[in-house]
């Protein structure tokens, strides 16, 4: 069976278990529009320290449009905590980092993510702990702490999602810090960039973690495009020199 058993079907999900089989789906890009469920906690520091995102990641990093393949699918963490995810990319140019790196039109439900450390290099943009760019989808009891950070020159960070367009985060936090160093744009505790039309709402959602950076610095959201944001708080230090709020 591949992964930890399952067919793929919304009646019989892959099962998700260890790291290795996060490493498994990250490989087969061929099960991105399958659905997925998390059966047990699983520690992905035993799988090292990633350059790139794990699942749905950019495979050209040298231009900011994605090269690779967007997750389609469903996956249901099931409450279960996915913890010790690390992402280093020092580099220029390191663009889509998280857990998962771009989606689109796919549902992220009940992901328990803690203890991230992820950082892109100078440049880098769309980095999330959860989802670096997420289009078209629906993100729902999903969490994060730890650490999310953009060198000089990043832009669109939060410490869950680093940008939503056209999608809905519901019943969400983040307890992670964000930090961007130079001229960083766009970072917010939960999402950096929030947008594309007005029907792109963030609803029941709350951010804790301490926010900094350059211009468009938010507790909750860094920049809010056009989307609609009903019933959240965020209570961490927001810190910026331009267009900076709680």
């Amino acid at each position: 069976f591949p992964y930890s058993g399952g067919s793929g079907t919304s009646e019989d999900p892959y099962r998700i278990a260890t790291a290795g089989d996060v490493q498994e789906l990250a490989s087969t890009t061929s099960d991105y529009d399958a659905n997925f469920v998390v059966t047990a906690d699983i520690n992905l520091g035993t799988a090292g320290v990633f350059t790139t995102a794990v699942i749905a990641r950019d495979t050209d990093t040298s231009t900011t449009a994605f090269n690779g393949t967007r997750f389609t699918g469903i996956f249901d963490g099931q409450g279960h905590k996915i913890s010790n995810l690390t992402i280093n990319t020092t580099g220029a140019g390191t663009y889509y980092l998280g857990l998962f790196g771009n989606v689109n039109e796919c549902e992220l439900k009940n992901v328990r993510l803690e203890n991230v450390s992820i950082t892109g290099g100078t440049g880098s943009s769309y980095i999330g702990g959860l989802g670096g760019h997420c289009t078209s989808s629906i993100i729902s009891n999903c969490s994060s702490t730890g650490t999310v950070a953009g060198g000089n020159g990043s832009y669109e960070i939060g410490g869950l999602v680093g940008c939503n367009l056209f999608g809905t985060i519901r019943k969400c936090y983040s307890e992670a810090t964000v930090t961007g160093t130079g001229s960083a744009i766009a970072l917010g505790g939960l999402v950096g960039y929030n947008g594309g039309t007005s029907t792109a709402p963030v609803n029941d959602c709350y951010a804790t973690g301490n926010v900094s950076g350059y211009s468009k610095i938010g507790g909750l959201v860094g920049y809010n495009s056009q989307g609609n944001i009903r019933n959240c708080y965020a209570t961490g230090n927001v810190n910026g020199t331009f267009h900076v709020g709680g």
